[in-house]
């Protein structure tokens, strides 16, 4: 990249003053696409010839192909990192009302600020014309409108309100964020504490006609038809019936209602309550470990409320419900599948690990070794989040911020001396003059008379017919050395670089952004090392074509150049405005400080977050998880024991 500004150099060819040296800088060329573009169209021109050659040509075409390439890898990585990033968070956890703004590709904030601007003048002139109307049952969740007050039932708490809000229109998430809890459930899960709104007339049966009725509208405001959760409570305990059977479990007759899918008892539903409970942990293989927290503690022994006659009794009955393609999978709702694969996704690989042994709390004779089952994610976050990764992660982020502000000083400088080099008013580097007086005169001439238009362009007063430009200022010092001074620069030189001004700060900004994001979503120490240095590589595109492509003629040309003087106006700031340009200023206060703010902002913001909901999906624990409670013994305990006179010996 361009090399900052330096301090003018004192030189027997070039002696200054004290007043002329004060408040100078110098532009000295470095071995970059950039400087190259800077400096060698202004040589030509000093040398006396046109931009129209195939040298400048040349140096166009390999800073056009540089902005290419680099605007090219980085929009397209950069579409990819935030992409991936944003998908993996937002399918995993949504916050009811987050602001994704900080997620979104900077190039487009601007037209979908637009676009939701627009959006909300359409909808302010919908309601002025029309009544926003309600919506009932689940076919409308996914639709913007609100869901329909239910006509009867109980009234909902706050945080059901808020799930219910979070999950109306939008399924994208496993997990729920609210203020005070964390809900990772399918959605057949949140009909568990709905009794009073399916039983609306309160005889202590749910027909098949309220569940076709749904008052309480909980098919739009849960996103899942009351009728397919009718159904399924109808299967699972015909299906529970008959797998027992086969383990020595029995039960009482499958009611006649409930066969012929009429009518669900209280205590019916609440035997399916347990299984849709265990259900919720979606991976077979964790079955030992509902054995060691005691979810079938109250299930054993002779009489017992559960019917289980041993821990591998319980063990098959457990495997048997979440096994792929077994009870959970074929009584519940087909949410409950998706609901499976999306959280095997997000969880990653199992890994495994021997446990402790565990000792059937009624027959000590009764004894198995627990499997320990982890999840690669769960992993992966365990270490994201370790005192050491948060350091080491500090250090790279620190110096990728070092590398996006060293940019961003070359800009400002490149800028302060593109606003004070002098300009060459007079002089016609591209010969739009001659251009078009030539086109006149062809324009005016028989075809037979007029010469061709490239003859026009060659100065008549110059014999070997070199296009020239007649008001360039050469200064050649009088030494042995084979230098030249550019004392100023073209209008249109000018406006180009301009424009390489527009792009490298687009660059730094997008580049910037994106690549923090990048290092911000990488877990691994050797992965984040990479991740840095393939970063970095797209600054050094425009030094390594430089070094590949431009020829050596050139290079020795361009290193016979002096250094661009100019009067600087950062070196005329003072007191306040001049500290904040000052690198003991960025390197000390500023770098810090937002590399501080950086870490700390993902850590609360993402990778907490994430941990915590990949725990609660995962392995269904986590202080603020909705369902943990119900993997605890006591719960367990109260529902066997409210279940018992289902089971007959």
């Amino acid at each position: 990249m361009l090399q900052a500004p330096r301090a003018p150099r004192h030189s027997p060819r070039s002696p200054r003053s004290n007043e002329e040296e004060h408040g100078t800088e110098e532009l000295e060329h470095i071995e970059t696409i950039y400087s190259y573009m800077i400096f060698y169209p202004e040589l030509m021109r000093k040398k006396g010839m046109l931009y129209w050659t195939p040298q400048v040509g040349t140096a166009f075409l390999f800073f056009s192909m540089t902005i290419v390439i680099q605007i090219a890898l980085t929009e397209i990585a950069g579409r990819s990192i935030l992409s991936d990033n944003i998908g993996f968070r937002t399918s995993l956890v949504t916050v009811p009302g987050e602001d994704r703004r900080f997620d979104v590709d900077p190039v487009r904030i601007v037209g979908q600020g637009v676009a939701k601007g627009v959006e909300k003048l359409d909808n302010l002139r919908s309601k002025r014309d029309n009544a926003i109307e309600c919506c009932t049952g689940a076919d409308c969740a996914d639709e913007e409108k609100p869901c329909c007050a239910a006509s009867a039932g109980r009234n909902a708490t706050s945080a059901e309100k808020a799930l219910e809000k979070s999950k109306h229109g939008s399924s994208e998430s496993i997990c729920t964020a609210l203020p005070d809890s964390l809900h990772c459930t399918q959605p057949t899960f949140s009909f568990l504490d709905r009794w009073a709104d399916l039983d609306t007339d309160g005889n202590g049966l749910w027909t098949f006609e309220e569940a076709q009725k749904d008052a309480a509208n909980l098919g739009c405001r849960l996103g899942l038809a009351a009728e397919e959760v009718f159904h399924s409570v109808c299967l699972g305990i015909e299906k529970d019936v008959a797998v027992s059977a086969g383990l020595g479990r029995v039960l009482e007759p499958v009611p006649h209602e409930i066969h012929n899918h009429q009518a669900i008892q209280q205590k019916h539903f609440e035997w399916w309550t347990g299984m849709v409970a265990v259900c919720a942990v979606v991976d077979m293989s964790r079955c030992g470990h509902l054995l060691e927290v005691g979810v079938f503690d109250g299930a054993f022994g002779p009489g017992s409320r559960g019917g289980f006659k041993s821990l591998r009794t319980a063990l098959d009955y457990c495997q048997k419900m979440l096994m792929p393609g077994g009870i959970c999978d074929n009584v519940l709702p087909v949410t409950y599948m998706m609901f499976r694969h999306r959280v095997a996704e997000k969880c990653g690989a199992p890994r495994f690990s021997t446990g402790p042994r565990y000792i059937n709390p009624v027959n000590k004779d009764d004894v198995m070794r627990i499997v320990d089952v982890n999840y690669e994610n769960m992993q992966t976050f365990e270490t994201a989040r370790s005192k050491e990764f948060v350091i080491f992660l500090t250090f790279i982020v620190f110096l990728w911020l070092v590398n996006m502000v060293s940019e961003f000083d070359r800009i400002v400088r490149f800028t302060d001396f593109l606003l004070n080099f002098p300009v060459a008013t007079d002089d016609d580097p591209l010969a739009l003059k001659k251009i078009k007086r030539s086109i006149t005169r062809k324009l005016t001439l028989s075809s037979e008379e007029s010469e061709p238009l490239l003859s026009r362009l060659e100065d008549p007063d110059t014999p070997e017919h070199v296009a020239v430009s007649t008001n360039a200022k050469v200064a050649v010092p009088d030494n042995t050395e084979n230098t030249t001074i550019i004392t100023d620069i073209s209008a249109p030189h000018r406006i180009s670089c301009g424009f390489m001004i527009f792009v490298r700060f687009w660059l730094m900004w997008y580049l910037g952004f994106v690549g923090t994001i990048f290092l911000l979503s990488t877990y691994s120490y050797a992965d984040l090392l990479m991740n840095a240095v393939a970063l970095s590589f797209v600054f050094e595109l425009p030094g390594f074509f430089y070094v590949i492509l431009v020829s050596h003629s050139v290079k020795q040309d361009l290193e016979g150049v002096e250094p661009l003087r100019y009067k600087s106006s950062l070196m005329r700031l003072q007191g306040c405005s001049r500290a904040m340009f000052h690198r003991y200023t960025w390197g000390l206060v500023v770098i810090p400080s937002i590399c501080i703010i950086t870490i700390a902002w993902n850590y609360f913001y993402n990778t907490m977050p994430i941990y915590e909901a990949l725990h609660c999906a995962c392995l269904q624990s986590g202080s603020q998880c909705s369902y943990a409670g119900h993997f605890v013994r006591d719960w367990w305990n109260r529902y066997w024991g409210a279940t018992h006179q289902l089971t007959t010996h």
